[in-house]
């Protein structure tokens, strides 16, 4: 393949991916920051915990703590001198153990009501860098902090039951401990009266 790709483009100029092989306890995680000019002045880490187990959209999430995505994130968001909120997306490679990039996304995320929580507000610095005033800027954040979205998850747990990459007993103990929901709020209705209905259409295409 890499042959054929070379007869038409500099193989020196191209970037091969590759699917890395999942053993059930690599996730996806998420290492976040602000950025000025390439200088880190906040972040957080988040991972995938385990629904859906290998793509698609995040339903459940906890906040983690990985120096060693810092090390790996640091020098890259320094060369592009980045400047802004930014998702830097690893996985870890069973075969040599080691983390691997996957993606920038130069933007928020679904669940960054998570970090939030977890003591760093990403729309409050962005807010206050955009309007010149004074930052704040978290040192620390909660670690093992949940946030889950039930609709979603409910949905994707049940597949995976009957598909057999769960147990019951996995699901239960998965649920444990301190967590956020993702949309529901008493105060603000609005937003998980809307997602209910819209959950409907988005269930029927993807049975179709």
């Amino acid at each position: 393949m890499l042959v054929e790709i070379n007869k038409k483009v500099n193989i020196k100029n191209t970037l091969t991916q590759e699917v890395i092989p999942f053993d059930s306890s690599n996730k996806t995680i998420s290492f976040t920051a602000f950025c000025d000019e390439g200088e880190i002045k906040a972040y957080w880490i988040g991972e995938k915990s385990g629904h859906p187990v290998r793509f698609g959209t995040a339903t459940y999430c906890k906040s983690i703590q990985r120096d060693e995505l810092m090390e790996l994130s640091k020098p890259l968001l320094k060369r592009l001198n980045y400047t802004g909120v930014c998702e830097v997306e690893f996985l870890l490679d069973p075969r040599d153990r080691k983390y691997k990039l996957i993606e920038i996304n130069a933007r928020t995320w679904l669940w960054v009501g998570l970090a939030r929580a977890c003591g760093v507000d990403y729309a409050q610095i962005i807010y206050n860098y955009l309007n010149n005033i004074p930052i704040n800027y978290p040192s620390k954040y909660i670690i093992g902090l949940k946030w889950i979205n039930y609709l979603t998850d409910t949905f994707v747990s049940i597949q995976m039951l009957f598909k057999k990459e769960i147990s019951i007993t996995e699901y239960i103990k998965s649920l444990k401990g301190k967590k956020i929901r993702a949309v529901f709020s008493v105060s603000d209705s609005i937003p998980w009266v809307m997602l209910l209905i819209l959950s409907f259409y988005l269930a029927r295409k993807r049975i179709i």
